[in-house]
C-alpha cells in the first residue's frame, strides 16, 4: 500500500481569540523594548529605533486584526 500525503496552498487560519492574544502579546513586547532597551541607546521620542519599532507593531497589528 502506498502512503500519499496531502497538501494544501491554503492559508492557516487564526480564530478571533487567537488573533486577540497574539495581538496583546505583540504590544506588551514592543512595549517591553521601548521601556527597557531603547532608553539604553536614545532617549525618548528622538528615538528613531521607537518610530521604526512603532511603525512595524502598527503593521503587524493591522495584519492580524484584518482577517
Amino acid at each position: 500500500m502506498k502512503a500519499t500525503s496531502v497538501v494544501t496552498d491554503e492559508p492557516i487560519r487564526l480564530s478571533p481569540r487567537s488573533r486577540f492574544r497574539a495581538a496583546m502579546i505583540l504590544a506588551m513586547a514592543a512595549d517591553a523594548l521601548q521601556i527597557f532597551v531603547f532608553p539604553l541607546f536614545a532617549e525618548g521620542a528622538l528615538s528613531p529605533a521607537d518610530d521604526v519599532l512603532d511603525l512595524a507593531e502598527r503593521a503587524l497589528l493591522k495584519r492580524l486584526m484584518d482577517r
